[in-house]
C-alpha cells in the first residue's frame, strides 16, 4: 500500500517531489552530488561560464582493512550546455578503460538516451541502454530498458504514459508496463483542478479489463504550485463497496538553504493520527545534497531508520573537490564510510545564451520583487514546456519550475517570500539558449 500511495505521490508532483529537482536518469547514475551550475571568472559576450569536472576518482570503503580500495577513473566530457555528454570509466592502476556512458539531450534539454558500452574503445561495445521521449509539456511519455542482442536493440523492461492536460496541466495519465513483448494498462491517475492547480487525484489498477479504486488524494494545500511543493494532504484507501477510509496524512516542511522534512502520519482506527515515519533531506548552501535520514515512531519517540550523510569539500574557489558517502549503522550507533569520491581537472564551459531579441520580450515585474512576481517572455513555440529557475549569484538552485507557452507566450509565478533580501538571477532554458535576468528582492 505505501509503495502504491509513493507512486501517486511522485505523478501527482511530476517527479519532483517535495522539491526534489527533476533530474534525468542519466545524471542521477553519476554518483553525485555534482557541481551545481555557477558563474565562475569573467563573463564573455552572450555567454555564461561554468565550470565542470573532466576528472572523477572513485573508492570503496573496505571494511575489513579500514581503508579506501578499488579506484576507479572517470573522465567526462560535456556538451555546450554544461552536460554530461560522456563518461569513461578505468581502472586507475592500469588506465584500462572499461566503461562508456554517452548521454543525449532533446533540444528542451531532457535525457532522450542513456548508452553503456563495454570494451576499452577498440572499439566500443553495445550493452544496455535506456530511451526516453517526451510531450510537448514536456512530460515523460515513454521510458524503454534495451539490450543489445544479435546487433539490434532488445526492449527488457519499460513503460508507456499517456498524459491529458488541461489548459496544460497534467488532468489524467495512463501508466502501462511492458511485458511479454507488448504494453499493458497497469495504473491510471485522475487529476480534480481547482483554479488551475491540482487540488485531488485518485489512483487506479487495472484488473480484469477495467479501473479499480485503490487510493485517492484529498485536501491537498500547496507550499508552491510553481515548484510543486505540497504542503499538506490526506490519503484514502478504497474499501469493499465504494468506501473510502483514511490511511495517512502528511506534512511537508521547507528550511533554508534546501531542507526539507516530510512527515507521514497513519490514521488511528477509532479517529485521529499518530506519527508513522518522517523523511528529512539535506542540501547545503551551494545547492549540493548532504544526505537525508528515515526516522520511525516507536513507542513515543523517533528511532532512525536508514541515515546516509554526503561530507563535502570545497577548495578556495567554492569547486566541490571531494565528496565521502557515510551510511548509519543503528547497529552499531555510528556512521560507516561507504564511498569517497574525488574531482579534479576542472574546465571552464561557456554556455550560450538566448539572443538579444529574445531576451528583450523576457518582462518581471513587479521590480523590485517583494514576495511573488510575475514572468512573461514571448516569441515561443506553442506547447513548448520551459525549465524556469532562480538562483543565487552563485548559482544555488533556490526555486525551479516549468512553464509552458501557450500561443507563443509564457507566463508564470514566481514564489519567493522564503528568499533572504538581495539580488538574485532569473533563467529560462529556451531551444534558442538560456534567457537571464538579474532583480532584486526587498
Amino acid at each position: 500500500m505505501l509503495f502504491r500511495c509513493l507512486g501517486l505521490l511522485l505523478v501527482l508532483l511530476g517527479n519532483s517531489m517535495a522539491g526534489w529537482s527533476q533530474q534525468a536518469p542519466g545524471a542521477r547514475s553519476l554518483a553525485g552530488p555534482w557541481p551545481r551550475l555557477r558563474a565562475s571568472g569573467a563573463q564573455r559576450p552572450g555567454n555564461t561560464l561554468v565550470f565542470r569536472p573532466r576528472l572523477a576518482m572513485r573508492y570503496r570503503w573496505d571494511v575489513a582493512t579500514a581503508a579506501w580500495v578499488l579506484p576507479q577513473r572517470e573522465t567526462l566530457t560535456y556538451d555546450a550546455q554544461a552536460r554530461v555528454s560522456s563518461s569513461i570509466t578505468a581502472d586507475s592502476a592500469t588506465a584500462l578503460a572499461y566503461r562508456r556512458v554517452q548521454y543525449t539531450y532533446d533540444a528542451a534539454g531532457h535525457l532522450v538516451e542513456e548508452l553503456n558500452q563495454t570494451g576499452n574503445g577498440a572499439p566500443w561495445l553495445n550493452e544496455l541502454r535506456t530511451v526516453s521521449a517526451y510531450d510537448a509539456q514536456g512530460g515523460l511519455t515513454e521510458e524503454l530498458t534495451q539490450r543489445w542482442s544479435n546487433g539490434s536493440w532488445e526492449t527488457t523492461a519499460g513503460f508507456r504514459y499517456q498524459n491529458t492536460y488541461s489548459s496544460g496541466v497534467l488532468s489524467e495519465q495512463v501508466v502501462q508496463r511492458f511485458a511479454s513483448g507488448s504494453f499493458t494498462n497497469e495504473t491510471r491517475f485522475q487529476y480534480t483542478l481547482t483554479a488551475g492547480r491540482w487540488s485531488g487525484s485518485v489512483a487506479q489498477r487495472w484488473e480484469a479489463g477495467g479501473w479499480v479504486d485503490e487510493e485517492r488524494v484529498l485536501d491537498l494545500n500547496w507550499h508552491s504550485w510553481e515548484a510543486r511543493q505540497p504542503a499538506t494532504y490526506r490519503i484514502q484507501s478504497a474499501q469493499p463497496g465504494g468506501h473510502w477510509a483514511d490511511f495517512q496524512w502528511l506534512t511537508f516542511t521547507y528550511n533554508a538553504p534546501g531542507t526539507t522534512v516530510s512527515l507521514a502520519e497513519t490514521a488511528l482506527p477509532g479517529g485521529g493520527w499518530q506519527h508513522l515515519f518522517r523523511f528529512t533531506t539535506l542540501t547545503d548552501a551551494q545547492g549540493n545534497d548532504l544526505g537525508y535520514r528515515q526516522e520511525d515512531w516507536d513507542n513515543g519517540s523517533w528511532v532512525v531508520n536508514t541515515e546516509l550523510r554526503y561530507l563535502l569539500q570545497y577548495d578556495a574557489t567554492n569547486r566541490l573537490i571531494r565528496q565521502v558517502e557515510q551510511e548509519y549503522s543503528v547497529a552499531d550507533a555510528r556512521f560507516i564510510n561507504r564511498q569517497r569520491t574525488s574531482y579534479g581537472s576542472f574546465q571552464d564551459i561557456a554556455t550560450a545564451q538566448a539572443p538579444a531579441e529574445l531576451a528583450a520580450r523576457l518582462a518581471l515585474y513587479p521590480v523590485p520583487v517583494t514576495g511573488t512576481a510575475e514572468v512573461e517572455l514571448t516569441g515561443l513555440p506553442d506547447a513548448l514546456a520551459v525549465p524556469v529557475q532562480v538562483r543565487s549569484l552563485t548559482g544555488q538552485l533556490l526555486w525551479a519550475a516549468t512553464a509552458s507557452a501557450r500561443q507563443g507566450r509564457l507566463t508564470t509565478r514566481l514564489d519567493l517570500r522564503g528568499l533572504a533580501p538581495g539580488v538574485y538571477v532569473l533563467q529560462l532554458a529556451t531551444p534558442q539558449g538560456v534567457v537571464m535576468r538579474r532583480f532584486l528582492r526587498q
